[in-house]
């Protein structure tokens, strides 16, 4: 391969992988609109990453507890408690999968990535 194609292949490589990306996500979310389901959930941890902060949070459908993690920017509960570790908040599932989950932190959806 010459070397004038290789920027090329590159960029292409990454805008793919940028697409598909962007494919799964919406197709993550898609999903748990259209069959969405919705119970309280609770934040367990918050955490500094390489990069960002991940906040954990539990809920439970029919009795099995189920986990799920996000990334956030750095945010404080008006009661000065990062994260809102210990806070509930509504959980939206898919009924088809719930492992599949995203979390409502209301006035602090800003801070979700």
């Amino acid at each position: 391969m010459s070397d004038n194609k290789k920027p090329f292949f590159f960029i292409l490589s990454v805008l793919l992988i940028i697409c598909y990306t962007i494919f799964e996500k919406n197709s993550y979310h898609k999903e748990i609109i259209d069959n969405k389901k919705t119970v309280i959930g609770k934040v367990t941890e918050y955490q500094f990453s390489e990069y960002d902060y991940l906040l954990t949070y539990e809920y439970e459908v029919n009795e099995v507890k189920y986990k799920n993690v996000i990334s956030t920017s750095f945010f404080k509960c008006k009661d000065g408690i990062r994260g809102c570790v210990g806070k509930a908040f509504n959980v939206s599932y898919s009924s088809i999968n719930p492992k599949k989950s995203d979390i409502n932190l209301e006035e602090y959806n800003k801070f979700k990535d």
